[in-house]
């Protein structure tokens, strides 16, 4: 199979419904991920916008520049990608503290 590039692939829905085979609306996914949430333990409520902050944390955390998220998120500057995932001027901070040279 070849696809034309990862547009084509970000295009596809991520998961199909049992009813129709259509993509699977946010109400079932919020249900679908709410249920999973409370089979481990999770009081929370997690919906689908959750996920999305998550992978941004920790595709932080794990490397991935502040421009290429701020990319992704649409959003207007590097200030409003850190607080949208949660990173405070603390932590920001703290590396400048920790990093023995």
């Amino acid at each position: 199979m070849v696809f034309g590039g990862i547009a084509d692939i970000l295009d596809d829905p991520l998961s199909l419904s049992r009813k129709g085979g259509h993509a699977l609306k946010r109400p079932q996914a919020c249900k679908i991920i709410n249920d999973a949430a409370r089979a481990v333990g999770t009081k929370e409520n997690i919906g689908t916008h959750t996920l999305r902050k998550t992978f941004g944390y920790h595709a932080y955390q794990s490397g991935v520049s502040l421009a290429v998220l701020q990319k992704l998120f649409n959003h207007s500057a590097p200030s409003v990608t850190l607080s949208y995932i949660g990173i405070t001027q603390n932590e920001l901070d703290g590396v400048y503290l920790n990093l023995n040279l």
